[in-house]
């Protein structure tokens, strides 16, 4: 019986207050194969650099994708990090769907002092994507 190859992202980082992260794309045939590309990997050395780092399964199909993206308060004066879920089928479809229909538009943060109808927040540029391990989304780029 032949062993299916499985893709895997092992995406490290460097903690929960850092914001850099290298993801590294590789095939195993398992989850402990794959762990052991994990550990040889030249960044898994590089502590305290990179903290953290987590191990998924890309599967075949649609999946559910995270799209960090960087957004705009026009009321504060102050830029930020959000987070939404798109269904695709790999990150570039989820990047192109989010660039073509959301990114630009406003959205309403509640303010008790301001209320603007179009929406006192612009959704900026994608800073990160990254599989997500739940089947939630807002968005269905797949349509």
């Amino acid at each position: 019986m032949e062993t299916k190859i499985k893709t895997y992202r092992a995406t490290f980082n460097n903690g929960p207050e850092g914001n850099e992260s290298f993801k590294y794309d590789f095939e195993a045939e398992n989850g402990d194969e794959a762990w052991k590309k994990v550990y040889a990997h030249p960044c898994a050395k590089k502590y305290p650099q990179y903290t953290d780092v987590t191990l998924e399964e890309v599967t075949d199909g649609p999946k559910v994708i995270g799209i960090c993206y960087n957004y705009h308060d026009h009321h504060l004066k102050r830029d930020y990090q959000g987070y939404t879920f798109i269904k695709a089928n790999d990150e570039k479809q989820a990047v192109e769907f989010y660039n073509r229909n959301i990114k630009g538009k406003h959205f309403y943060q509640p303010w008790p002092d301001k209320f603007d109808d179009e929406g006192n927040c612009e959704y900026g540029s994608v800073k990160e994507t990254y599989y997500a391990g739940f089947d939630g989304y807002k968005y269905d780029a797949t349509k």
